[in-house]
């Protein structure tokens, strides 16, 4: 048992589960893609984080804790222990990238030692909720890809909306195509852009896990979930021989401390955005609303916790006293169970949102996904006609 009473025979066995299922799916797909060893992988697929000491090997995937397992990999590289992983800046655990023991520069021969002779693991969730992520982290609230992913999605499969109360989009020349300061896109044309078949390259955010990881190549020793993120994490380095309680602080207080350090990176990331923004496409009371509301999405925040101030106000607030606003409205936002029924209200306000044939080329694209990680990708069973929930964000309204 681990301190929180949660069973370690039970995760063993679904972990087990999950392997079983990785190799049942690969062998029924098509001979070429399934390898019995990892030579495809050496030369393809993502970059591994590397940890020596524990002879770790981690494919991190954009949307499934990746920024928090960077962190993890800082304090052991740094050998931190003791440093809890939450006192460390996302924003610059992000910079300090090209520092990290990555497979990337190693040679063939090491590649393939690594591969077949560390743990080797990934974290997979939802394809569905993970996409919706991708769209709320990435292109609703302000991020240093924003400005450039906007522009090219709308170029590309926009909808020609009117700008919106939060909008700020400014098309430069309608005729010719050219956009300028273009910081919506709406989850629509989000869509179309992810699940596009006119060779339009899509970001590395939202490209499929399987794509990113092939799990098919590599015998992964974890499979580990976003859904169980905190006990998968504490079984796989307990696994691995590291310190839980030093590197994560105490069980109890998981939840909060992550919840909290996402939020302050988010918000130091928003105010870097808008100083930074030279070409002043943000307006900045509408991007500190939009953080306010990716909060509430992300089920942070309550939804009747209403933004706390005018824009005229919110126009020189400066970064602590924005986040001193949403950690007191976090203390006062209701049960998480409450706050997590509002997330899924969130992601299937979003789905029911697209048209049903954009739906099904959604389903198509994360089909992958489901079948290799156990998923359920069905629009028919995840998205019933004629079930869509009441209106609560509203999101062509934020955009």
């Amino acid at each position: 048992m681990f301190p929180d009473g949660t069973d370690v025979r039970r995760l063993a066995e679904d972990h087990i589960k999950r392997k079983e299922l990785l190799h049942k799916t690969c062998k029924a797909g098509p001979e070429e893609n399934f390898f019995e060893d990892a030579r495809e992988a050496v030369t393809e697929g993502n970059q591994f984080l590397i940890d020596d000491v524990h002879r770790l090997l981690y494919c991190p995937i954009e949307k499934v804790g990746c920024s928090f397992w960077k962190r993890v990999f800082v304090l052991l590289k740094d050998q931190q222990q003791g440093k809890s992983v939450f006192n460390l800046s996302g924003v610059a655990v992000h910079r300090r990238w090209g520092l990290f023991n990555t497979s990337a520069s190693k040679p063939f021969l090491l590649k393939y030692f690594y591969l077949q002779s560390y743990t080797k693991f990934l974290f997979v969730r939802d394809p569905y909720e993970r996409l919706f992520s991708g769209y709320i982290d990435k292109i609703f609230t302000p991020s240093y890809q924003t400005q450039g992913l906007s522009e090219h999605i709308r170029q590309h499969f926009g909808e020609n909306l009117q700008p919106a109360a939060m909008g700020d989009r400014k098309l430069a020349n309608q005729t010719t195509g050219s956009f300028s300061c273009v910081t919506s896109v709406s989850f629509s044309e989000f869509c179309r852009y992810v699940t596009n078949d006119i060779g339009v390259a899509v970001n590395a955010h939202f490209t499929p896990m399987y794509a990113k990881c092939l799990p098919c190549h590599v015998g992964y020793d974890f499979v580990g979930k976003m859904e169980t993120f905190r006990d998968d994490t504490n079984f796989i380095l307990t696994a691995a021989g590291v310190n839980v309680t030093s590197v994560l602080g105490p069980d109890s207080s998981f939840q909060t401390e992550n919840d909290l350090s996402i939020m302050r990176d988010v918000t130091n990331r928003v105010f870097d955005v808008i100083i930074s923004d030279t070409r002043k496409c943000f307006h900045k009371a509408n991007m500190l609303r939009r953080t306010w509301a990716t909060f509430q999405i992300r089920g942070y925040l309550s939804i009747h916790k209403k933004f706390p101030v005018s824009d005229e106000e919110a126009e020189n607030l400066t970064s602590e006293q924005f986040l001193n606003l949403a950690m007191k409205a976090y203390e006062n936002s209701g049960s998480r169970e409450e706050c997590m029924r509002q997330r899924k209200t969130a992601i299937l306000e979003a789905f029911y949102n697209i048209p049903r044939s954009l739906l099904k080329k959604v389903e198509f694209f994360v089909q992958k996904d489901c079948l290799l990680f156990g998923y359920e990708c069905n629009v028919d069973q995840r998205f019933p006609e004629n079930q869509a929930p009441q209106p609560v964000f509203k999101f062509d309204t934020m955009i």
